[in-house]
């Protein structure tokens, strides 16, 4: 079926054929000749027709707005700030090209829509709008709904829409991932007027995912690095706790070194090397969307939030190595913590310097080391920068870091 669907798309479009396959689809028993439509269209078309999609169906449905629409961005604001300056770019770039960007959710929820005036007014018409559903269960076939299903860059033109209202646009979607652990997080989205195939809007909304995904990057890195120079920087075993060291958003920046045999002596099923999200929910945290541990196993007083300018940042979670149930005694406060020795395990200890500056980049360069997320590292030649992937490749640390150089 692959072979099949390389070979239909190298041959010329044709609307003619698509929409009577779609007509005999619609109309008869669900089956038509499958040589005159992709097969991700086709698998489409079953999961609409199965779902009770109404292919009659003319404008997306409106799932949120006003408080509700706040809300979903309030919740996403960290996609959309990443998003940010794409969406200035595109909408730059796309002044009179007859066609618009938009940025939805997790859930296909149209979060911000910019470009072309005359077909943003158009847009209107299909209720391409914020807040809008664009999943395949709300509107059919169509590039956000369908990439979301199918987890990957997706071009629907035309006739291949499963609704009938959105055959005259042609869309381009590619999905939009979480550095973390690559939960699908939003979709980005560029459609316009059209009946011609593009093949150049499927590179260009990749490059747009990724541009977004390395801003989510960079966002996560600088708010870890708040939250560990606010919390006890001593990620070593000490006193009688094992610690673990996460954002309000439940992923694990680090942990220390006997937390894991900690955890199982106390019956607790939860595996920091996982990448598992733990809910803090109750305790101040977000509520997470993803899969995740629920934190039920989590007692009141192994919990402390870490605050920057009245915002909760991250939590450390202290665990007594010892019965459920320690008191917070156990633990030690901040200021009773000696910074963080240079060991054999410090992948950077063979980094010497004498400068502020150069010492600055070591310590950014070893919390970046600690976090499971892609690093890109920039700098001009000669200035020092290969040494850090050096130290990086540390077999203490091998399994925890990823660069880009």
């Amino acid at each position: 079926m692959g072979d099949l669907d390389s070979r239909i798309e190298h041959q010329p479009f044709s609307r003619k054929r698509v929409t009577k396959a779609w007509e005999n689809f619609i109309e008869g028993d669900g089956e038509f000749n499958e040589r005159e439509v992709r097969n991700l269209i086709t698998s489409s078309w079953g999961r609409c027709k199965t779902g009770g999609v109404n292919p009659e169906q003319m404008a997306a449905p409106l799932l949120a707005s006003g408080g509700a629409l706040y809300q979903k961005r309030h919740k996403h604001s960290s996609l959309i700030e990443c998003a940010r300056p794409v969406l200035e770019q595109s909408k730059f770039m796309l002044q009179d090209l007859e066609t618009i960007v938009f940025l939805a959710d997790h859930e296909g929820v149209n979060l911000q829509v910019v470009g072309d005036p005359r077909t943003l007014y158009e847009a209107n018409g299909i209720g391409l709008v914020p807040g809008s559903g664009w999943d395949e269960d709300v509107s059919g076939s169509n590039a956000v709904g369908t990439a979301i299903a199918t987890g990957k860059p997706t071009q629907v033109h035309g006739e291949e829409h499963f609704c009938k209202g959105f055959k005259p646009w042609t869309c381009t979607a590619s999905t939009i991932r979480d550095p973390y652990d690559n939960q699908l997080i939003g979709v980005i989205d560029l459609s316009g007027l059209s009946n011609e195939f593009n093949k150049l809007h499927v590179p260009l909304v990749l490059s747009w995912a990724s541009e977004i995904h390395l801003n989510l990057s960079k966002m996560a890195l600088e708010q870890w690095q708040t939250i560990q120079q606010h919390s006890n920087k001593n990620l070593a075993r000490y006193g009688n706790c094992e610690k673990l060291l996460l954002d309000s958003s439940g992923r694990l920046i680090s942990y220390s070194d006997n937390v894991r045999p900690v955890l199982k002596s106390l019956g607790i099923d939860y595996d920091p090397v996982s990448k598992r999200r733990l809910s803090l929910a109750g305790f101040g945290g977000q509520e997470i969307i993803y899969p995740h541990d629920d934190g039920s196993w989590i007692l009141g007083d192994w919990v402390e939030p870490i605050l920057h300018n009245g915002e909760i940042l991250g939590f450390q979670v202290l665990i007594p190595a010892g019965k459920r149930g320690g008191s917070k005694s156990q633990v030690p406060q901040s200021d009773d913590v000696a910074s963080k020795p240079k060991t054999n395990l410090d992948p950077f200890s063979g980094i010497y310097s004498k400068t502020a500056s150069f010492e600055a980049s070591v310590e950014k360069a070893r919390t970046a080391a600690s976090s499971p997320l892609p690093v890109l590292l920039l700098g001009d030649t000669g200035v020092g920068k290969e040494v850090f992937p050096m130290q990086s490749m540390n077999p203490a640390i091998i399994q925890k870091v990823s660069l880009l150089i």
